[in-house]
């Protein structure tokens, strides 16, 4: 098929009621796809070559130290519960629920512990709106 040919296919498909909107789709499909070949190829590929231990240490149970019964210096309990069900800052006006996401980011010198929401409203804090 000459040069001449193929031209004059083109121009009878652009003559077509579609044709436009068929040859749009096709140059754009195939730069869409020589773009993502392109980019496939210029990627760095990593040498799949095994990757080789040199001087390990074999370690047995016996060279493991057991942490399990360790004790973590830790005597105060998880929960902060048996403070208080509400807390607020020191320095701030909003208090939180204890389970409250945002109340995290209270340090915790910074913290005082309310057993009510009402206890916390008396002491002048307001409830935060990011855990109501």
């Amino acid at each position: 098929m000459s040069i001449t040919k193929i031209n004059e296919k083109i121009k009878s498909l652009t003559e077509r009621p579609y044709g436009k909107d068929i040859l749009s789709f096709l140059v754009i499909a195939i730069i869409s796809l020589g773009s993502f070949y392109l980019g496939r190829q210029s990627t760095t590929y990593i040498n799949d070559s095994q990757v080789q231990i040199l001087n390990a240490v074999q370690a047995g149970p016996d060279q493991i130290p057991n942490i399990a019964n360790q004790d973590t210096g830790n005597t105060e309990p998880n929960t902060n519960y048996t403070k208080g069900n509400y807390l607020a800052s020191s320095r701030g006006k909003k208090y939180y629920p204890v389970d409250c996401p945002a109340a995290n980011n209270i340090k915790n010198e910074n913290r005082v512990y309310f057993k009510t929401a009402s206890e916390a409203e008396a002491k002048g804090y307001t409830l935060s709106g990011s855990c109501s």
